[in-house]
């Protein structure tokens, strides 16, 4: 339905989340947004991945990075927060520090804040 508003009511409505959520600071450090017309992708049509029955395990196995050259990350490869948006972005987060600490360099961590649920650790 809020896809159907165009980018302006998307973005209106994360920031109306992000304020309520974060607060007013967080919402107005917010720079730049990109939408993606998920809903109407032909490619997407708004899906979201699913294991078979028996087959949630395999998400470990799309996770392990190949040869140290390429690493994955998305919702569909997390094992406790798959078909979600933080499930994305808990995978993103492990891929770059595991692609960091390969480099040999540091990483100054993300500070999530305490008591926020929906960001449990992957």
């Amino acid at each position: 339905e809020i896809e159907a508003g165009g980018d302006a009511a998307i973005n209106a409505y994360a920031r109306e989340f992000v304020t309520a959520t974060f607060g007013a600071e967080a919402a107005a450090a917010i720079e730049r947004t990109i939408v993606h017309p998920w809903g109407t992708d032909p490619l997407a049509m708004g899906s979201y991945s699913a294991a078979r029955v028996g087959k949630a395990a395999a998400r470990t196995t799309l996770a392990t990075p190949l040869d140290n050259r390429l690493y994955f990350a998305g919702e569909a490869i997390s094992m406790t927060a798959h078909s979600a948006l933080h499930g994305a972005y808990l995978t993103a987060q492990s891929a770059a520090t595991s692609i960091v600490e390969h480099l040999g360099a540091t990483l100054t961590p993300v500070v999530i804040p305490v008591g926020h649920s929906a960001m449990e650790t992957d």
